[in-house]
């Protein structure tokens, strides 16, 4: 992977307007790492969060400045985190196929991909959109005809879970104000995506202001580095 020139990133922000959900992570990807949207969206989820740390940490830097509500009392929680402690040690996961032992069914599945969570996005319940995860990645059941029950499906969730840990990389939370205890799943497409859409409104305002300030094009306001942009576009807005 390759760091992205401002002007390259905004590429990028722009072409992953145009995908919904979990499929703006393969766009952002695709300028970065210079490999097709196919590829990325056949990787294990795992794997194409462990490449959107990577691009975070090149674009932005390894503090992450996160926020989250607890679930016991709807505090307000602001948390520091660190790249580092999301990532989980381990290979590179194989899609499959694998196989497992649920409740007397021999169930034979590949690990979820971008294009499954993609596929699964627009499902109207957290439920509905987990039935049809699995459906998509169980490739076959023994005996035939047996359909997986919720128990099942959640052993098979927990299966999936061991083969591809960086898709799962809970983060432990104590909220101060109720002490209430629990773990919280870190979104690393939603939070990435978020991010980046963020800084690329912010850069696009800077072009505007000194395009009007001082006539410059989006080329040459981009050229400069952030801190001159800051500068400038500080000295614009003076009364």
């Amino acid at each position: 992977m390759r760091t992205l020139a401002t002007a390259e990133m905004l590429d990028a922000w722009e072409a992953s307007l145009a995908v919904p959900g979990y499929a703006r992570a393969a766009a952002l990807l695709a300028c970065a790492t210079e490999r097709d949207h196919a590829d990325l969206d056949a990787l294990p989820v795992g794997a194409c969060d462990a490449l959107l740390l990577e691009l975070r940490e090149r674009a932005f830097g390894t503090r992450m400045e996160c926020e989250t509500r607890c679930p016991a009392c709807a505090e307000r929680l602001e948390l520091t985190l660190e790249t580092s402690t999301l990532r989980v040690d381990a290979g590179a996961p194989s899609v499959g196929p694998h196989r497992a032992e649920l409740g007397g069914a021999r169930v034979t599945f590949r690990l979820p991909t971008v294009d499954d969570l993609a596929a699964c996005a627009e499902a109207s319940t957290a439920e509905d959109a987990a039935r049809a995860l699995v459906g998509r990645c169980v490739v076959s059941i023994e005996p035939e005809h047996v359909a997986l029950d919720a128990a099942q499906r959640a052993a098979l969730a927990a299966r999936m879970a061991e083969l591809d840990p960086q898709a799962d990389a809970p983060i432990a939370l104590v909220c101060p104000a109720c002490e209430h205890a629990w773990t919280e799943p870190f979104d690393a497409a939603a939070f990435v995506a978020r991010e980046v859409d963020d800084w690329a409104r912010r850069a696009l305002d800077e072009v505007h202001v000194l395009a009007v300030r001082y006539g410059w094009s989006e080329r040459e306001v981009l050229a400069l580095s952030p801190a001159r942009r800051r500068y400038y576009v500080e000295r614009a807005v003076q009364p």
